[in-house]
C-alpha cells in the first residue's frame, strides 16, 4: 500500500535547540516533495510548528487534530488545510491513528512519548498494521531503544514486539522505510 498521509509524533516547546526545529523543517518539505500529507496535533510552536509551516509552505496539505484544553499550552496553528477539534488527548490520539497511512516519531518529550507507546501497544494488539518509524536523529532516543530491547529481553514483552518498529537515523532513511 502507497503511504499518503504520516502522522508526526514529535515536540511542541519552542525552547529546543535549533537543529531539532531545523530537523522538523527538513521533514516537513521531504514530506510534501514526496505527495505524502501530514497529520499531526496541530500546534504551532516547536517541531509541531516547524514540520507543519514546512508542509504548507511547499503546497503540501496538513491536517491538525487539536484538544481544546491545550489553548492555553500549545497554540493552534491556524494555517491549516483542515482542523478537527476534540475534546481530549485520547481522542486526539484516536484520529491521529485513524488518519494515517503510517507514523513517524521525531524527537520529542512526554507527549511524544505517551504517542509512541499508544501505536505500538496498539500494533502489538493488532488493532492496527501501519508502519511506525522512530527517528533516532542524534541518538537522541537510543536509551528508549536500549529500554524496549531490555523490556523484551526480560521476557516483559514478546519477542514480536521489537518487529512493529523500525529505527531509522536519518531522514533519509526514513523514506526509504516507508517505500519512497
Amino acid at each position: 500500500m502507497k503511504i499518503k498521509s504520516v502522522c508526526v509524533f514529535c515536540g511542541a516547546r519552542d525552547s529546543v535547540d535549533k537543529e531539532y526545529i531545523d530537523l522538523a523543517a527538513e521533514c516537513g518539505k521531504m514530506m510534501s516533495s514526496k505527495g505524502i500529507d501530514l497529520v499531526y496535533g496541530g500546534g504551532r510552536t516547536g517541531m509541531m510548528g516547524a514540520v507543519s509551516k514546512a508542509v504548507t509552505d511547499t503546497g503540501g496539505k496538513v491536517v491538525g487534530i487539536y484538544p481544546k484544553l491545550l489553548d492555553d499550552l500549545e497554540p493552534l496553528n491556524t494555517n491549516l488545510d483542515n482542523t478537527i477539534f476534540v475534546k481530549s488527548m485520547f481522542e486526539r490520539k484516536e484520529l491521529m491513528i485513524e488518519k494515517s497511512d503510517a507514523f513517524l516519531i521525531l524527537p520529542g518529550g512526554f507527549g511524544t512519548l505517551d504517542e509512541i507507546f499508544e501505536v505500538v501497544t496498539l500494533k502489538i494488539l493488532k488493532q492496527h498494521d501501519k508502519p511506525i518509524i522512530i527517528c533516532n536523529y542524534n541518538n537522541f532516543w537510543q536509551n528508549l531503544i536500549d529500554c524496549c530491547e531490555e523490556i523484551i529481553n526480560k521476557k516483559f514483552a514478546r519477542t514480536h514486539a521489537r518487529d512493529t518498529y523500525e529505527i531509522a537515523d536519518t531522514l533519509e532513511d526514513v523514506f526509504v522505510k516507508l517505500g519512497y
